[in-house]
Order: structure tokens, then C-alpha cells, then sequence
């Protein structure tokens, strides 16, 4: 496997994670964030068109919609707030 290869597995596992550590996990005091999850995405849809990884794209797509609707879920949607539109 290459580094990027490897990169691209790491990804698909464990974003929208802020921290992983090896043999002990994720970090649930820190969980997921919204700039973790965006700056996945704009990474796997370079992977997807890339033909590298073309035995992979249908997970690399279907890991783009997880972090979109992850996305999506934390926006605020009540439109009395300030943070409306926003993440949470």
C-alpha cells in the first residue's frame, strides 16, 4: 500500500473525527467537527475522480454523503437564532 492509499483508508474510517490515537481510538471529549468533515470531503472527491482509486468509489462516495449529512445535521435550523445557518 502507498501513503496515500493509506491516507485515503484513515479517511474513510475515522473522519469526522478531530483525533485518532493508534491503539486507543478516537477522542470522544474532542468527537467530530464540522472543519474535520469539510476538509474530508474536499479530499475524497479529488480520490473519486482520481482512477487510483477507482476499485474504491463507491465507498469514497458513500463516505462523502456520511460527512455531508453530518454536516447538515449540525447546522442550525431555527431561524430566530444568530447561528442560523451555521454549524452548532
Amino acid at each position: 500500500m502507498t501513503v496515500l492509499q493509506d491516507y485515503v483508508n484513515f479517511i474513510i474510517e475515522y473522519a469526522p473525527y478531530f483525533y485518532y490515537t493508534p491503539g486507543v481510538g478516537v477522542d470522544p471529549v474532542w468527537g467530530k467537527g464540522p472543519a474535520a468533515a469539510a476538509h474530508s470531503i474536499d479530499f475524497l472527491v479529488l480520490c473519486h475522480a482520481d482512477s487510483q482509486f477507482a476499485s474504491m468509489q463507491s465507498t469514497i462516495y458513500d463516505k462523502i454523503v456520511e460527512l455531508a449529512d453530518f454536516l447538515v445535521s449540525i447546522q442550525c435550523t431555527n431561524d430566530t437564532k444568530k447561528a442560523y445557518g451555521g454549524a452548532k
